[in-house]
């Protein structure tokens, strides 16, 4: 894994139901957490702490430390400066559902449709 500049993301796409479940079951200070997060990476000032990486798991798939033991990862689409959320919870967790998901996403046909979220 290694930590890069990111593409500008100008939104993100509407989430499976997965990362929706996931979310949903969030403690109350991560679900905080996760919309100040989305909002830094779309204002494009994603503050040092947060340590994004680039994962090994797929092409584009990017994690972003929501705490110590929380994350938050999703797939860049660097040329339509969109991104699609994949997973997010417990760190272990985030990896595993983040792993299933890129190879669903890895290498898709085209880019899902915006929903402006």
């Amino acid at each position: 894994m290694t930590s890069r500049q990111l593409a500008p993301i100008r939104e993100f796409y509407e989430p499976g139901r997965s990362f929706k479940k996931s979310a949903q079951r969030l403690p109350q200070p991560m679900k905080r957490e996760l919309e100040a997060v989305i909002d830094e990476l779309l204002a494009g000032n994603l503050s040092p702490g947060r340590r994004h990486e680039k994962l090994d798991a797929g092409d584009n798939l990017y994690s972003v430390r929501l705490n110590q033991g929380y994350r938050f990862v999703f797939l860049l689409y660097p040329d339509h400066g969109t991104a699609l959320p994949v997973a997010v919870g417990p760190h272990d967790d985030a990896y595993r559902q983040a792993r299933r998901s890129a190879r669903r996403h890895i290498r898709p046909r085209s880019v899902p449709n915006s929903t402006g979220a």
